[in-house]
C-alpha cells in the first residue's frame, strides 16, 4: 500500500505529466495553460476510496472536465469496481456539471483489463460504463529513458525491463528527477520514490554508488 499512496502523491504533485502519461489514450492533450485541482475529499461521498484522485480540469476555452485516477495496487481490481467507479463518475458528472468525465485505473503490478459496466434489456443498452486501464508493469522502461515527462521518469522502476537492466533504470530515473524537477525540497522526496520503487539492494548501491548523484 505504501508504493501505492506515494504513486497517489506523485499524481497530486504532477498533474499535468500523470495526464500526459496515463490518459493519452483519452485523446486530447491537457497543455501546461490547463488549470488542473485536486477536489477536495470533502466535498465527496463515502465511495471515493484513500486510493482515488479526482482531478478538475479547466481549460482556457472554457471546457471543464473531471478526470478520475484510481491506482490499484493488486493484480486485479474489487469485485465491483466497475460498479463504484461508475458511481463516483456520476458523482462527479453532476458536482462538475460536465459530461466529460475520464476514469483510468492505473496498475502497479498487473495488465488489468478495463473495467467495465453494461447495462441493457431486451432492445437497447442503457449503460455502456468503461475505464481506461494503465499498467506501469506492461510499459517497457528502456522505451521512456529519455522521456521528459517526470512522471514517466519517476516511474521507471515500476515498468517493464530486464534484470540486468536494474541499475540502469535506477540510474535514468534519477537522472529525470536532477533534470526535470528543480525544487529542492520534491527532489527529496522523489529520491525517496525512487529508493522505494526501485529497491537497489546494498550489493547493487555499492556497484554504482554514483547512481543516487546521476
Amino acid at each position: 500500500m505504501d508504493h501505492a499512496q506515494s504513486l497517489k502523491q506523485l499524481i497530486v504533485d504532477y498533474p499535468h505529466e500523470a495526464v500526459a502519461l496515463f490518459a493519452a489514450s483519452a485523446g486530447g492533450s491537457v497543455d501546461a495553460s490547463a488549470a488542473i485541482t485536486v477536489i477536495p475529499a470533502q466535498r465527496l461521498s463515502a465511495q471515493f476510496l484513500d486510493l482515488d484522485i479526482p482531478l478538475f480540469v479547466q481549460r482556457e476555452a472554457g471546457r471543464r472536465e473531471a478526470l478520475l485516477f484510481v491506482v490499484e495496487p493488486g493484480r486485479k481490481p474489487a469485485p465491483n469496481a466497475a460498479h463504484r467507479l461508475a458511481r463516483c463518475c456520476l458523482e462527479l458528472a453532476e458536482l462538475l456539471q460536465t459530461d466529460r468525465v475520464i476514469p483510468v485505473v492505473v496498475y502497479l503490478q498487473a495488465t488489468g483489463a478495463p473495467s467495465e459496466l453494461c447495462l441493457r434489456g431486451d432492445v437497447a443498452t442503457h449503460l455502456d460504463f468503461r475505464c481506461l486501464s494503465f499498467s506501469l508493469a506492461a510499459m517497457p522502461a528502456q522505451a521512456h529513458f529519455d522521456s521528459t515527462n517526470l512522471v514517466a521518469r519517476l516511474n521507471l522502476p515500476n515498468m517493464a525491463f530486464d534484470a540486468t537492466e536494474k541499475l540502469e533504470v535506477y540510474a535514468q530515473a534519477v537522472r529525470g528527477l536532477m533534470q526535470l524537477e528543480r525544487d529542492p525540497v520534491r527532489r527529496l522526496r522523489y529520491m525517496d520514490f525512487i529508493d522505494i520503487h526501485g529497491a537497489l539492494d546494498e550489493n547493487e548501491m555499492q556497484e554504482w554508488p554514483s547512481a543516487r548523484t546521476g
